[in-house]
């Protein structure tokens, strides 16, 4: 059996949008989320449904939002250090460390859209974890560019859109 509440909240529903979207009574819903009455089986199919058709959106979202693949940009950063003079072992290096960066941004932002900027602790909301750690990785990736003597001017690709 889901938790519906947990559901619901994944919804980001209210108990009366979730009982409006199922198309019961607001009492009945409160009642299934409390567990004072099992729901029937067409009501958690329903739920199921709901949830899976979310998280398919969310998870398409995401896959979305990442622009060029790890793959690109590691191409455009070693290119721009070629093109420097500077692909030197060294620097080759750097470019690694920054995509682990990259790979952990795209971790947090996934988080972040997942869960909000704002979870629930032991004792009640508190802030994302996940939004500073991203605001200090973007930092990080920044000064590794810096370092390595690039800036966007100087990685963008052939067709002329920003990395």
């Amino acid at each position: 059996m889901v938790d519906l509440r947990q559901v619901r909240e994944e919804l980001n529903l209210t108990q009366k949008g979730m009982a409006e979207t199922l198309g019961i009574g607001l009492t009945t819903w409160k009642n299934y989320e409390s567990a004072k009455r099992k729901p029937p089986k067409e009501i958690v199919e329903k739920v199921e449904c709901l949830l899976r058709d979310y998280q398919e959106a969310r998870d398409h979202e995401m896959d979305t939002a990442v622009t060029y693949s790890e793959e690109d940009i590691k191409e455009y950063l070693l290119n721009a250090l070629d093109e420097k003079g500077a692909l030197k072992p060294v620097f080759v290096d750097l470019v690694n460390r920054y995509m682990q960066m990259w790979k952990t941004s795209i971790e947090l932002e996934h988080d972040i859209n997942k869960n909000g900027v704002s979870v629930m602790g032991a004792t009640g909301p508190k802030k994302n974890d996940s939004v500073a750690l991203l605001v200090n990785v973007n930092k990080q990736m920044l000064i590794v560019l810096d370092k390595l003597g690039l800036n966007a001017n100087t990685i963008k690709p052939e067709d002329g859109a920003d990395v």
